[in-house]
């Protein structure tokens, strides 16, 4: 079996799990930021999609119509794209800004805010990655059930469903003892 195509995790929830098809770079920044919180302003947004589209027009995963603007060329899935597997890739971004700040009303500083913050956000996304996760495998098991004789075929997407919620739950685990044991708090922080 060939090598499942990393995408990022947004763009695998949009492509893959919700089988957009047929959009412009609009209607995906839209689905984008119905979909996630991760994207304040709509500008970053729309950058972000047209970097992953224009990544994945370059090899021939999508094919594009053009339209009278710029704004209406409509993007579909190529036959190439449908030949493929994909897996979905989460970029972790935990860096705070290393810069010394004054403690805020509550005594943590604003480095401390920031990482709670950028740790409770993740563990939000892990925890709807994973329920997506463990739907794909329960839809998996479902159609095992209803055509066992495709058992071999379907098993492996079920596998990788199973290994994603279980590396899933593994970093969830780790974001919630990060969250109960912060040493800066004089009260458990809630998750």
């Amino acid at each position: 079996m060939s090598k499942a195509v990393a995408l990022n995790e947004h763009i695998y929830n949009l492509l893959i799990v919700k089988d957009l098809d047929h959009f412009t770079v609009t209607e995906l920044r839209d689905a984008l930021v119905k979909s996630t919180d991760q994207f304040d302003d709509e500008n970053e947004a729309r950058k972000f999609i047209y970097r992953q589209i224009s990544r994945l027009f370059d090899k021939g995963l999508l094919e594009k119509q053009p339209g009278s603007r710029w704004k209406s060329t409509v993007y579909f899935k190529s036959t190439f794209f449908n030949q493929n597997r994909f897996v979905g890739k989460s970029r972790r971004r935990l860096v705070a800004k290393q810069k010394e700040s004054k403690p805020g009303p509550n005594g943590q500083s604003e480095n401390s805010r920031g990482f709670l913050e950028a740790i409770r956000k993740e563990k939000s996304e892990l925890e709807a990655l994973q329920e997506i996760a463990l739907r794909e495998m329960d839809k998996y098991q479902e159609v095992l059930s209803r055509f066992p004789d495709e058992s071999s075929y379907v098993r492996t997407f079920f596998l990788q469903a199973r290994e994603r919620a279980k590396n899933m739950q593994g970093d969830l685990e780790a974001l919630t003892k990060l969250l109960m044991n912060y040493p800066q708090s004089s009260e458990k922080v809630p998750c």
